[in-house]
């Protein structure tokens, strides 16, 4: 187990940020927590009908009767395990974050409707079981219970949301969200994604360097959540320079990522958003530190523009430094969604120089931020929420400046699998006189 040292809240042996807070955990040798009651053993699964339906609601896996905590004993909230079943109802999924007065859940509401969220009546012992498998209200198949948030208060507040029961000498309450109107991933995350590269004609190497990695575990037949980072690295600096600083960003990027994030969710913890712009940001300026490091101790001018997208089920959190871009392809429009740290973007801003002109401005590529110029960086950071069938597109300033955003949107229309565009998106550049460098990446969110 591992103590927050900023918040106070017990967290598991191999959790790395704080549940409660999202604070990076440091290991300890002592841990002060109050003892606590055995778990029972699991009860009986319920009885099932061939078809696999009971009261209505099909139990994939028993859950775990546990016993209550003994409130003169047990100090802490946050202590009910997954597939612990609160009230003969509430099937706990995990803990969601845990503060000094209260925990939150995620748990199965057997008693809900996930389709409309109606409260289900217990079923009724008849001969006519016609009805039974289906909502009363809205008449949908009862195949998954609803999802909804428990609260666990040590020290309930004077007006609780949401209903309310007691348990273990604790108050909990339940908050059942809305069903949309449409139901997003409603079956789980499917990540796809693309990516592609090509030298400059005129060049000797080329000089970016691109990272595509996609994780989309299933446990016991459920999927968990999908996860993808993508990054693409623009090196700056002559031969044997750009191409460095580009690989090292993307392999600190990697290195960091994967452990602090990655891991963490195969290993069960939930990253908040928060959690990940945090270590997003950190990871970016770890690989300016390592990149400012090598060209200080090499005498070397070498550098690198990077833009990256940490993708976790619908959420994208999104990072760059320099002139590569990051654009959103929603509802059939591609948005760019990252600034340009350049000159002429500023000159733009500033409205001294015509969006138009920028292309063809003799400042374009002058950068007032890339990693390694100095031994701290500033990043750009921002959240998106994703809808099945967007788009991530990440590139670097050769394929922007070439095909331009129109163009880039065209190849969107007509192409759907994210390797096909890419290809096409390479090919166009270099048909319309890239001189530099050209990369992209791809990704994809749909349903399952």
């Amino acid at each position: 187990m591992r103590i927050c040292s900023a918040c106070g809240i017990e967290n598991r042996d191999a959790a790395k940020f704080c549940q409660a807070c999202g604070s990076p955990l440091a290991a300890y040798e002592e841990l002060q927590a109050a003892p606590q009651e055995p778990l029972s053993a699991p009860q009986e699964p319920p009885t099932t009908s061939e078809e696999g339906e009971a009261g209505g609601l099909v139990a994939e896996e028993p859950a775990v009767e546990v016993e209550s905590p003994d409130p003169k004993t047990e100090l802490l909230v946050g202590v009910w395990p997954p597939g612990a079943l609160l009230e003969e109802r509430y099937e706990v999924i995990g803990l969601v974050a845990r503060q000094a007065d209260h925990a939150t859940y995620q748990v199965y509401d057997r008693g809900r409707c996930s389709a409309c969220g109606a409260c289900l009546e217990p079923a009724e012992e008849t001969e006519d079981s016609a009805s039974e498998g289906f909502c009363p209200e809205c008449g949908a198949e009862l195949a998954q219970p609803a999802i909804c948030l428990l609260y666990e208060w040590l020290t309930p507040p004077e007006t609780i949301e949401g209903e309310v029961f007691e348990c273990g000498g604790r108050i909990f309450s339940v908050v059942a969200e809305e069903p949309p109107e449409e139901m997003p991933f409603a079956h789980g995350v499917h990540l796809t994604a693309g990516l592609c590269s090509a030298k400059g004609p005129e060049l000797e190497v080329d000089q970016d360097s691109l990272l595509a990695l996609t994780l989309s575990p299933v446990y016991e037949g459920r999927p968990t959540p999908a996860l993808g980072l993508f990054a693409v690295a623009d090196g700056i600096g002559g031969h044997q320079a750009g191409e460095v600083a580009s690989r090292i960003a993307v392999q600190v990027l990697a290195q960091e990522l994967v452990s602090a994030v990655m891991m963490a969710e195969l290993s069960g913890d939930i990253c908040l958003t928060e959690t990940l712009i945090r270590v997003v940001s950190e990871a970016v300026a770890e690989a300016n530190a390592q990149i400012h490091a090598v060209a200080q101790s090499g005498g070397s001018d070498m550098g690198s523009t990077l833009t990256l997208a940490l993708v976790r089920d619908d959420l994208a959190v999104v990072a760059n430094v320099g002139d590569s871009r990051v654009y959103h392809w929603h509802d059939g429009k591609l948005n760019q969604v990252t600034t340009d740290h350049s000159l002429v973007e500023r000159l733009v801003a500033a409205g001294e120089v015509a969006p138009e002109e920028a292309a063809g401005h003799p400042q374009k590529s002058v950068l007032y931020r890339s990693l390694g110029d100095r031994p701290a960086v500033e990043v750009d950071v921002l959240s998106l929420q994703l809808a099945p069938g967007d788009r991530l597109l990440l590139c670097c300033d050769g394929v922007w400046e070439s095909v331009g955003d129109e163009g880039l949107e065209e190849v969107m229309l007509l192409e759907f699998e994210p390797q096909r565009i890419c290809d096409q998106i390479i090919r166009r550049s270099l048909e319309s006189g890239a001189s530099d460098n050209v990369s992209v990446i791809v990704a994809s969110v749909a349903d399952l």
